[in-house]
């Protein structure tokens, strides 16, 4: 067994001193919103006590068949297939979903014979790698995760009285297959004027809804609105599922899943990428078109694992 030492990232998102009631880290005073464990290069564990002071990494790199076993290490991986991490959600983070194993490596392939640097602000994909997600709450947790039913989002769109949003809400009404990805690039898509416009329009219509009411999607376009302001995507919860989870509930999110983390805190678990395309919400790299390519427009929430008993208060 090794004792790790684990990166936290400071991204303005986390809360703070977030991470240490949960994890029993000194306090920063600053924001936390990631703790990471695992083997990624941006940011690999380190191994307390390691005589060379190698991370997590180094170590198993040296001898995959001993910490990774013989069916991974035979099939040439020296670092661990998954990341881990700890997240303090004091503010939400952006509207975003991540790439197939098809679309990641496509993707990759394209920048770097584009030479894109890696570490680029522009860079959509830094790795060719999937990145499916699988978040398990701490506490109290809220989410924005699949589509609704498109009437129902026609109805909340349409009880808004934007007339700016009448396009999307024709869009939605007429409730066939491709209603969400239609209306999902008009929104997207608007140009600069446009955007602001539509915007501030949906921020007005909502500035009398009760911000606490978690249960009303508007509460959150409200919250939305005032964080982004000019940001048309701050409608996203019109358009889309919001999931509540409860401590130890559980949520999968596969590749092509359009969704937003809220509030709240849990531990995730996904591929080893750092894959994130995003559409809205947030002064980071936006790349539509690439988004648009990789959702899958399912309505509802994916499935979460099952909870299950093993016994002695373990539960997985």
């Amino acid at each position: 067994m090794l004792l790790l030492r684990n990166r936290v990232r400071d991204y303005a998102w986390g809360a703070i001193d977030g991470l240490q009631p949960i994890v029993g880290s000194k306090p920063s005073g600053g924001p936390e919103a990631e703790l990471w464990v695992g083997t990624h290069p941006s940011a690999p564990s380190v191994v307390v006590g390691d005589p060379q002071g190698r991370n997590l990494a180094d170590v198993i790199a040296a001898d995959p068949f001993r910490w990774l076993g013989d069916d991974l290490a035979a099939a040439g991986h020296t670092a661990l297939p998954f990341l881990l991490k700890v997240l303090v959600i004091g503010s939400p983070l952006s509207l975003q979903a991540h790439p197939s194993s098809e679309q990641a490596e496509a993707g990759y392939d394209r920048e770097e014979a584009a030479g894109v640097a890696c570490d680029a602000p522009n860079r959509t994909y830094r790795d060719p790698s999937p990145k499916p997600e699988a978040l398990v709450a701490l506490r109290d947790t809220w989410v924005l995760c699949g589509f609704r039913p498109p009437a129902e989002a026609a109805d909340l769109v349409a009880g808004l009285g934007v007339p700016a949003l009448e396009p999307l809400h024709e869009t939605l009404a007429g409730g066939d297959t491709d209603a969400f990805r239609t209306g999902l690039a008009w929104l997207l898509r608007l140009p600069g004027d446009d955007r602001h416009a539509v915007a501030t329009a949906a921020s007005a219509a909502v500035e009398t809804i009760d911000p606490t009411d978690r249960q009303d999607p508007r509460s959150w376009v409200r919250l939305l609105s005032a964080q982004h302001p000019g940001d048309p995507t701050a409608l996203a919860p019109l358009l889309m599922m919001v999931a509540n989870l409860g401590a130890g509930d559980a949520l999968h999110l596969p590749a092509g899943n359009l969704h937003a983390y809220l509030c709240g805190a849990g531990v995730e678990v996904m591929a080893a990428s750092d894959n994130v395309l995003r559409g809205g919400l947030t002064p980071k790299h936006i790349d539509v078109e690439e988004l648009l390519g990789v959702l899958r427009f399912e309505p509802g929430i994916p499935p979460g694992p099952r909870r299950a008993e093993l016994g002695d208060g373990v539960v997985t």
